[in-house]
């Protein structure tokens, strides 16, 4: 997985930007929370120069919210190294615990990815697959038996890098069905204080909920200069697009 990076486990700032990620994260108050995920994309053609820079395309539960040092995080990452694109598929998963997983598709630019994600509350462990709906390979990691519950209340789709690094310029990326082959929305599967059952929700929709909060993130540098923009949600609430605008 050459010039993988990890999502820096931190705070969710108060302010609409990050130095970063650029995307949505819906957080769950206290009795309300998050046990599941969906989000597909198309990998991006990057444009490359002598730098190396690099970018992630993601679906995650916590990880977002302190002091939260849980994190699942599964997606592609498409990095230039030496001049030339390099694409692949992560799971990342803390802390580490006993899994099983099998080999990840290999990826190229204009596949079209599927991720899901679900914290199983009997085994107490998660169950992630990325899927290449191009090869109709999937990917799957399963764990069991975690040393710790899960905060289980945050959740996101994003593109991230580590704050510091410059950004891969991937033009625009779409998640959601508006954007890809993939009949599969940006979901989320939340628990509501008030119910006993899980329900599976579009972002936006979950974002009305009472105890849920949805934020928009664009990505930013030290100095305040955007490096990605993340547009609003379509009317339903299912899809939306990053741009890149600048590596730092």
């Amino acid at each position: 997985m050459l010039g993988l990076q990890m999502l820096p486990i931190g705070a969710v700032s108060a302010a609409s930007s990050s130095q970063s990620y650029a995307g949505y994260v819906v957080t769950a108050s206290a009795g309300n929370n998050i046990t599941g995920i969906k989000a597909s994309w198309i990998v991006p053609t990057l444009t490359c120069t002598s730098t190396n820079t690099y970018s992630n395309m993601s679906a995650m539960i916590d990880g977002l919210v302190s002091p939260n040092t849980d994190q699942m995080s599964a997606g592609t990452y498409a990095n230039c190294v030496g001049g030339s694109a390099v694409y692949g598929a992560y799971v990342i998963i803390h802390p580490v615990t006993k899994k099983t997983s099998t080999t990840m598709p290999t990826i190229h630019a204009g596949d079209t990815i599927e991720v899901k994600a679900k914290w199983n509350t009997v085994t107490k462990g998660w169950h992630v697959s990325i899927k290449d709906l191009q090869s109709a390979v999937s990917g799957k990691v399963i764990t069991k038996g975690t040393l710790t519950q899960p905060a289980l209340n945050s959740a996101a789709v994003l593109v991230w890098a580590k704050a510091g690094s410059s950004l891969s310029n991937f033009g625009t990326v779409g998640f959601g069905s508006l954007y890809t082959s993939d009949t599969h929305s940006v979901t989320i599967t939340a628990g509501f204080a008030d119910k006993t059952v899980q329900k599976s929700i579009s972002l936006g929709t979950l974002g009305a909920h009472t105890g849920f909060t949805l934020t928009q993130y664009n990505m930013v540098d030290a100095s305040s200069i955007t490096m990605a923009t993340t547009a609003p949600l379509d009317k339903h609430g299912k899809s939306f697009t990053v741009t890149w605008n600048a590596a730092t």
